[in-house]
């Protein structure tokens, strides 16, 4: 079974590298704009699982809302955004350009609603932000204080057409 599993997986990862090498920049703008969400949160928990049709790992990841800077999520609430990949048992999965999450961080999330299922963050690992000391720093290590990063997606999300 181990080496079935691990063969879907280098199946999984061989078969997404061809989209994976055409990922082209989101930008801020458009991100805030095609999110269904934007949170600042902080991780709780996260929990692996296999799928049992699929045979693939994925991970739901427990956050706390700190802040809603779009969407309806109230703060102190409570959601589970779902990424690929994961570790279950001695068997891992990693999934090119989904987020990954440890527990306690800060973040600032670009989510997709996905009905009753989990939310997805969108953009992937470009709807992720870390946050620091109150910095918000993106996948290349740009820095922008947290505040002036909730103005700028304020900014787009009152700009014309929204």
């Amino acid at each position: 079974m181990r080496a079935t599993l691990l063969m879907l997986g280098l199946a999984a990862a061989l078969t997404t590298a061809p989209a994976a090498a055409m990922m082209l920049p989101v930008p801020l703008d458009k991100a805030a704009r095609g999110a269904d969400a934007v949170v600042h949160a902080r991780v709780l928990d996260k929990l692996s699982a296999l799928d049992p049709q699929t045979r693939l790992i994925h991970t739901d990841v427990t956050l706390e809302v700190l802040e809603t800077w779009k969407g309806a999520l109230t703060k102190d609430s409570r959601i589970t955004v779902r990424v690929m990949g994961g570790i279950v048992g001695d068997l891992g999965m990693r999934q090119e350009h989904e987020p990954s999450f440890d527990i306690a961080e800060e973040c600032v999330l670009f989510l997709e609603a996905r009905g009753a299922a989990p939310w997805r963050v969108h953009a992937l690992e470009q709807g992720k932000f870390n946050v620091k000391s109150g910095i918000a720093q993106d996948l290349s290590g740009q820095r922008l204080m947290l505040s002036d990063f909730k103005t700028s997606v304020a900014r787009f999300l009152r700009a014309p057409g929204n």
